[in-house]
């Protein structure tokens, strides 16, 4: 008896030929098995019972990383082999919807050996295995076979081409297999000269230097963490004079002797992605650079092999390890291109493998993405339909989105496209997704963008649109938010969505929303932006226009003398700044812009240097705070801010304190949070579940607030789990809401 089997999913770089010919021995079964670009083809001879134990042992016991969506049987005949054997690649793809996986974190048993004496690859910095290795950073083209990949480069030595064919190999047919005589290999570089190894990087990275290491998917600048001079000079030469970094720990322990986990924390931390997660520190361990004004720190463990070899010749417990690029910038992917842009590092760790695909890290914080990248790229997430859409997501934070037959695959991480760089980084990175699922741009049934007539992806997709004769839709940022929640959670939902900032369908810029199915069931006040994008910038100009509304011209102006020294040109700017509030202005209802008022009234952040800085530190400052019980009015369905920050101004003119500081921080976070939620519970009678989305939705404050109030009247709180809450979720919500 024969039989052909299609099977479909991600089973491709994840050893799925090498595991069928085992089951295929195991169960004397005769054939081959071949990939065919999007799924892999079985042709398998044996009796029905044997044939039978076969199909139950590739769904059963499958690789761990391969996911198997559905396999195809159907009766075939031809010549019965004398045996199975996995036969050469061909390109047959059938359109369906599968794709390699992300690129997976160094295995146990590599990480082992690659610290075993004797072994050929011992301390060598390129082991791989089936289980485990660069994946989507590599690949150019499917079906995925060393050929189609950077590794081409290299070919294989005698040692590892027998493994590469032995049945009983690990690396049977694994693409990337290599070693130090064949495959890739270190150096570090002053910018002029090799001057050693992994070895003498470690030295200097212990001495307090700055190195930009070269891994997989990009640069990293890496110094060691507990010291304030190293991280102190690394933010000057970035002028990053506040954003976080990212910090990589030796190990799990000493993750915990710095910051606090959960044991979902350290299943993340530990888990194959090895994503960057958001914890909270402790008092000790880190210099307080790392994460100014920040109760919390970004933590990752070691991911390729050469951060394993570099705390085995370190003495740091932990290592800055922060994106190598300018701010704005994408990641710098070449060692030309690092010592052109990042000159100031004082050395270079580089190697000699190209990387295909840039990938920055994924960053996770209680459970939630704040950015789905490497480790989770390109696996696909279900939507409810079965149209070809592209989506091009949001102007900042930018990701994409394609869906196909059921499925959305999302990119990496883009960044701000207003930057021209980034920008044709997304335009590559898009060819790359289209090629990797077998679709080209006139085969679309939809494009998706945002309302935002400005952004540059937005006339991205007018040209595709116009180019392809494929219809293009416009869809309000806002409620791109919401539509992402609710594919996630396959329901009606009615949703909170709290950010920054996003074009609203009146024209206004909107960010404080409560939506449902596209409308808008109310909103934070409308407040003016004095000197436009200068007010998010800046936040005591929002300070200024809120309490512009309570306050009387004399008075506004009298209290904005304390903090002249903000305002960068002095009296003459406070002067036309109050000009401007009486004169007509563009208009918010951003929760982000509530937030950085607050953050200026209570003295915590008077500018912004990077995107959320004002709203995170007020939540980590309120966090030793208490609730006064002080509540927002509703007015129809709009929350009146101006009369909540009057009242925060009134107390602070009689309590200045530390304390009362810090209570009023709670007491705004509980009263946005309980506003959002009265407006919620107006339409319980919907008996549909409630959920969080947008920026604001990171804050662990707000968030706690709404799922206990919520939970009071009874309704569902939903929460995102699947893509980030921010802008680089809003590409989901495009593609999902056709």
């Amino acid at each position: 008896m024969a039989q052909k089997l299609t099977v479909y999913g991600v089973v491709q770089a994840v050893g799925f030929r090498p595991f069928v010919l085992r089951c295929a021995l195991e169960n004397g079964i005769r054939g081959t098995v071949c990939n065919c670009g999007d799924h892999v083809e079985i042709v398998a001879h044996g009796t029905p019972d044997a044939l039978g134990r076969f199909r139950d042992m590739l769904e059963s016991e499958k690789p761990q990383r391969a996911h198997i969506s559905r396999i195809v049987v159907s009766e075939t005949d031809g010549k019965e082999p004398e045996s199975f054997s996995i036969s050469g690649s061909r390109d047959a793809g059938s359109g369906e919807p599968s794709i390699i996986p992300p690129d997976i974190a160094a295995c146990d048993d590599c990480v082992r050996e690659l610290f075993t004496p004797g072994g050929r690859r011992f301390m060598y910095p390129f082991i791989n295995c089936t289980s485990c290795g660069p994946r989507f950073t590599i690949i150019g083209d499917l079906p995925y076979d060393r050929s189609r990949t950077s590794m081409d480069s290299f070919r294989m030595c005698g040692s590892c081409a027998s493994e590469y064919s032995s049945p009983e190999d690990r690396r049977c047919h694994a693409e990337t297999v290599c070693c130090g005589s064949c495959g890739p290999s270190y150096v570090l570089h002053d910018g002029k000269r090799i001057c050693g190894g992994i070895k003498e990087a470690a030295e200097k990275l212990d001495e307090g230097c700055i190195i930009a290491i070269k891994g997989t998917g990009g640069f990293h600048f890496a110094c060691r963490a507990d010291s304030d001079g190293a991280v102190g000079r690394l933010r000057e030469l970035l002028g990053r004079s506040e954003q976080p970094f990212a910090v990589m720990a030796r190990d799990i322990s000493a993750v915990r002797r710095f910051a606090r986990t959960s044991s979902g924390d350290e299943d993340a931390l530990c888990s194959y992605a090895r994503p960057i997660v958001v914890l909270d520190r402790k008092a000790r361990g880190l210099s307080e650079l790392v994460s100014p004004g920040l109760h919390n720190v970004g933590v990752m463990l070691p991911y390729l092999p050469v951060h394993h070899l570099l705390f085995h010749h370190s003495g740091c417990e932990a290592l800055v390890m922060t994106s190598g690029n300018m701010p704005g910038e994408p990641m710098v992917l070449s060692a030309a291109e690092a010592f052109a842009k990042l000159y100031f590092a004082d050395f270079f760790l580089v190697h000699d493998l190209d990387i295909v695909s840039r990938c920055d890290d994924s960053v996770v914080r209680d459970g939630k993405f704040i950015r789905r990248s490497r480790g989770f790229v390109p696996l696909g997430i279900p939507v409810q339909h079965n149209l070809k859409v592209l989506a091009v997501g949001a102007g900042m934070n930018n990701t994409f989105a394609i869906s196909k037959d059921g499925m959305a695959f999302m990119s990496q991480h883009i960044g701000n496209t207003s930057n021209y760089d980034v920008m044709e980084y997304h335009k590559r990175a898009l060819d790359h997704m289209m090629r990797l699922l077998r679709l080209n741009s006139g085969e679309l049934d939809l494009i998706v963008s945002d309302m935002h007539p400005g952004y540059s992806v937005t006339g991205l997709a007018e040209r595709i649109s116009a180019q392809q004769n494929v219809p293009l839709r416009r869809v309000q940022h806002h409620a791109a938010h919401a539509s992402s929640l609710a594919a996630e959670s396959s329901g009606d939902v009615i949703c909170i969505v709290a950010d920054g900032a996003g074009y609203g369908s009146d024209g206004m810029i909107w960010g404080g929303e409560v939506m449902h199915g596209g409308e808008r069931l109310g909103h934070l006040e409308y407040q003016k932006m004095p000197g436009g994008d200068l007010a998010t910038e800046y936040p005591v100009r929002m300070l200024a226009a809120i309490l512009s509304k309570t306050c009387g011209e004399d008075e506004l102006l009298n209290y904005m003398h304390g903090y002249l020294s903000h305002f960068k040109y002095g009296e003459r700017e406070l002067e036309v700044m109050a000009r401007q509030l009486v004169n007509r202005c563009i208009e918010t209802s951003s929760c982000g812009r509530v937030l950085d008022a607050a953050s200026a009234l209570l003295g915590i952040c008077f500018r912004r240097t990077y995107e959320g800085e004002g709203a995170m530190k007020l939540e980590s400052f309120a966090l030793g705070g208490h609730d006064l019980g002080m509540r927002m009015e509703i007015a129809g369905n709009v929350v009146i801010t101006s009369g909540f920050f009057r009242e925060m101004f009134d107390r602070l003119g009689e309590d200045k304190g530390m304390r009362s500081r810090r209570d009023l921080a709670m007491t705004l976070h509980t009263a946005l949070a309980k506003a959002f939620c009265d407006i919620v519970l107006e339409y319980r009678d919907l008996k549909i579940p409630a959920g969080f989305s947008g920026g604001c939705a990171y804050n662990a404050i707000m968030s706690r607030v709404m799922k206990r109030e919520l939970g009071r009247g009874g309704i569902e709180f939903l929460e995102h789990r699947k893509v980030p809450c921010g802008d680089g979720g809003v590409s989901f919500g495009q593609v999902s809401c056709v």
